[in-house]
């Protein structure tokens, strides 16, 4: 298997320099990594002294003092570092500048990243001399190892155990942090000593040739001085490694659920499934946001997600407002129809908010009534034969997953958003849809979301939002409970992180908006 996206043979000869040690920086190094692009370092001011994947990370000013003429700077989008460098006179370089598009000749295709073993076998028995180019670089939890083989993310893993295998670690931090390193490195199967907090540790730790140190995010300054004395010169940040593998410490436990396939557990709130902000059972006005991984903010610490910015307009106005959300990654609206009626139609809110679309949009499902989760909950199911009759002869290979339709996606769509604000006018409950926009809606991108494109765009995705956004420009006047948000970034300079996840600026224009939308209900 080839790439679409190859190495610039003019970069044969350069060393490549990392700006920054944040997540797209590691994701640049794993795309360098499948381009078979060498990373000589990365260049932080924060994490300066440590090591990423091997790889030092080093000041800004040591790579100056050092640099030679085969240094190249790779930029990592919004990287400080980048901009110092910038400020200075450096170029710096992005992704698409020492890559090349590849051309296919005759007997190659681009393979479907979706279905690419299925589409292989099909153009092997069409053309026997068939090669395959994958578009994997867009594909953040995918990595492809030299030898060529699709692997997903569980390679990640492999690849930050063979910079730790073998090694020997002392790690440093408080009850939490060692809990989550004790985890990781139980699932490697390395052996490390543990100091409990950071103040035991010091005059605790003797100097050993063959071990380093190990700790979570930060390290007590008085702690560093001592371990620096003693000839600790490289300190290793095992929350660089969890921040690119997406391993962290979420404040709720994921839950198996029937109907649904997954849901949540939040520390403070009283309702399996909902982020309570407010105090919701007591509230004078009760509100519940619907809706996907857009709505839901899983990664975002500290809470930087619409309903809580929208809950923190609404309380400066309203005397005992609450707001839950009950958004979660991958729900499209048919799920948001089923949440509604299963869970939030008994907590009687006075407003429900359904910020949805986009999965709707990118979906491959042939039946869209089945999310990803429910599909994986469905092929763990089994049903083992008794003396029943009704199960005695279930065929558990063929499983039902609905009935087929000939809709649009937006046609689709809108058939459960009528049944959601139906079901939720004859409770006398309040309903507002706002279909989301995404990275194809956007008049007119910045820099860094042009940029982003190379690792998300698919053609697939953008005719699908051309198409669903023609639709519903075309009759949205029929509904007034039905806003079209596909505009609303277009004056905004910087706001997606890949297709559809946006910045905090972002989620702030999003609460900001639904705020205005919904003033009518508020009277």
């Amino acid at each position: 298997m080839i790439f679409s996206l190859e190495k610039d043979s003019g970069i044969n000869s350069k060393s490549i320099t990392i700006c920054g040690t944040g997540r797209e920086s590691l994701e640049l190094f794993f795309y360098c990594y499948q381009l078979k692009a060498e990373v000589k370092q990365f260049i932080s001011e924060e994490f300066f002294g440590i090591q990423i994947f091997s790889r030092d990370v080093i000041k800004l000013q040591q790579w100056e003092d050092n640099r030679t003429e085969q240094d190249l700077l790779l930029g990592s989008m919004e990287s400080q570092e980048e901009e110092l460098l910038k400020k200075r006179g450096h170029t710096v370089y992005t992704l698409q500048e020492i890559s090349n598009m590849h051309s296919c000749s005759e007997h190659e295709y681009i393979v479907d990243h979706a279905k690419y073993r299925e589409t292989m076998e099909q153009l092997k028995t069409a053309d026997a001399s068939a090669r395959f180019v994958m578009d994997t670089l867009k594909y953040r939890k995918k990595l492809v190892l030299l030898n060529g083989e699709l692997l997903r993310k569980e390679s990640v893993f492999q690849f930050i155990k063979q910079v730790l295998d073998g090694k020997h670690f002392t790690c440093i931090g408080d009850d939490t942090e060692l809990a989550v390193m004790r985890e990781l490195f139980e699932y490697f199967g390395i052996e490390a000593v543990y100091h409990l907090k950071e103040k035991e540790a010091v005059g605790r730790i003797e100097y050993s040739p063959d071990t380093e140190i190990l700790f979570y995010s930060d390290i007590d300054e008085e702690l560093g001085k001592e371990l620096e004395k003693k000839g600790y010169a490289i300190k290793v940040n095992i929350k660089i490694f969890l921040f690119y593998a997406m391993i962290e410490i979420y404040e709720r436990d994921i839950l198996l659920d029937m109907d649904l396939g997954y849901n949540f557990s939040f520390s403070g709130s009283r309702y399996i499934g909902f982020k309570e902000y407010g105090d919701f059972e007591n509230a004078s006005l009760k509100i519940v946001a619907l809706g996907n991984s857009t709505t839901d903010g899983r990664d975002i610490e500290p809470d930087e997600s619409w309903p809580y910015y929208l809950y923190q307009m609404l309380k400066n106005k309203i005397a005992g407002v609450s707001v839950l959300n009950a958004g979660a990654p991958s729900f499209n609206i048919s799920d948001e129809l089923l949440k509604f009626i299963r869970d939030v139609s008994p907590l009687k809110p006075d407003l429900v908010i359904s910020y949805t679309g986009w999965i709707n949009i990118a979906q491959r499902n042939e039946y869209p009534f089945t999310n990803t989760w429910r599909r994986i909950l469905n092929n763990l199911l089994y049903v083992k034969e008794n003396e029943n009759l009704m199960f005695k002869n279930i065929n558990q290979e063929e499983k039902y997953s609905g009935m087929q339709n000939s809709m649009s996606r937006y046609q689709y769509f809108l058939m459960h958003a009528k049944q959601l604000q139906a079901a939720a006018a004859a409770l006398g409950i309040g309903y507002k849809c706002f279909v989301q926009p995404n990275i194809y809606t956007k008049n007119e991108l910045a820099f860094s979301e042009n940029a982003r494109l190379i690792y998300y765009d698919s053609i697939h995705q953008k005719e699908n939002s051309k198409e669903f956004f023609a639709e519903l420009k075309e009759d949205i006047h029929k509904y007034k409970w039905l806003y079209d948000y596909s505009g609303i970034f277009d004056d905004a300079r910087n706001v997606y992180k890949d297709t559809h996840h946006v910045y905090k600026e972002g989620n702030e224009i999003i609460a900001g908006r639904i705020f205005e939308d919904i003033q009518d209900l508020l009277k």
